[in-house]
């Protein structure tokens, strides 16, 4: 944990951290870099690029993505904010800086941090440009609201995400669209409803159906992703990882699912196939090798829904592979 800091601020990024330094906070992007329940190691993927001496340096001078890895937000839908030709989904696809490093400001509260921005984006299927203000508030939380084995490490925080439109919407119907990147080698186990069967967003997604969950092996050899609708989510997405020493990490991720709501995400190949809302994503290395367990808020709207406030919650753990599984297996009924 200690390198992992000290990396970081002599690569040109800071951190603020939370709870005993087990949860690590980038005011650079925005990101929520570091989960350690055992104060060593970290859940998150982070970016090898990033703790590259002059590469934050060069982002910051707008020189590429930046690609930092761990928690982000985003907009979506993605084919109004980042896909100019959905013809030519990845070669056309781009960034913008303003969403992504943007200009967070990051403030410690009695209770936690605060990473906030202001920004304008332009909307690519009207040509609008529309401003909008988002504020993530992270918590720490002390205890999971279910038994931790014994020896198994913990550290947790709640994330409340407030989004607010400052200008008239038009059609434009922007969401807050939260992820964590993980390293790749394990499980994702995603919580589902009967009868849930994913829409293959990029690619040919591989996935399973055990029991009430899809789980994907992200094994980051191909690159595909794959969507559920909210009314097939149970809002709860899983990370199995395990490591060399004979211990393993799980990462859990509860995510509040409203099917009355409108959620405008889609895939870029069917744009009218709206109503889309938690995804998985597995990179083949192109991007440096991790999954993706992502979700959306409820859209906004002009005339209706015009501020968002949408409260998930992440729990990392590590201890022996047996209590691990027995915990991904009991969260996963």
């Amino acid at each position: 944990m200690t390198q992992l800091i000290s990396n970081l601020a002599a690569a040109g990024l800071p951190v603020a951290s939370l709870g005993n330094e087990r949860i690590l906070v980038s005011e650079f992007g925005g990101r929520i870099l570091g989960l350690l329940p055992d104060g060593e190691t970290n859940l998150f993927w982070v970016n090898p690029a990033t703790l590259l001496r002059g590469s934050v340096s060069e982002w910051r001078a707008g020189r590429g993505w930046s690609n930092l890895g761990g928690e982000r937000a985003w907009i979506s839908p993605e084919i109004d904010t980042n896909v100019p030709d959905p013809a030519r989904f990845a070669a056309s696809y781009a960034v913008p800086a303003a969403l992504d490093p943007g200009a967070y400001t990051l403030r410690r509260e009695a209770d936690g941090l605060v990473l906030a921005q202001e920004f304008s984006l332009r909307w690519l299927r009207t040509s609008q440009t529309i401003t909008l203000a988002l504020e993530r508030a992270i918590r720490v939380v002390d205890t999971p609201p279910f038994s931790v084995p014994a020896g198994v490490s913990f550290a947790g925080y709640s994330l409340r995400s407030r989004l607010t439109t400052r200008v008239p919407l038009g059609v434009a119907r922007p969401a807050v669209w939260n992820l964590i990147q993980i390293p790749g080698g394990g499980t994702v186990i995603a919580k589902v409803r009967a009868g849930a069967h994913p829409v293959a967003f990029i690619n040919a997604a591989q996935w399973t159906s055990v029991g009430h969950t899809i789980r994907t092996a992200a094994r980051t050899t191909i690159s595909f992703k794959w969507s559920l609708r909210a009314s097939q989510c149970a809002g709860r997405f899983m990370y199995l990882q395990p490591f060399a020493d004979g211990r393993a990490g799980l990462v859990v991720r509860d995510f509040p699912v409203a099917e009355e709501a409108e959620y405008a995400d889609c895939p870029c190949h069917a744009p009218h196939d709206t109503g889309h809302m938690c995804q998985v994503y597995i990179d083949d290395g192109g991007l440096g090798g991790f999954a993706e367990l992502e979700f959306h808020a409820p859209s906004l709207r002009h005339g209706g829904r015009e501020t968002n406030e949408t409260t998930c919650s992440t729990w990392g753990f590590i201890g022996p592979v047996e209590a691990i599984l027995d915990l991904s297996e009991t969260l996963a009924e």
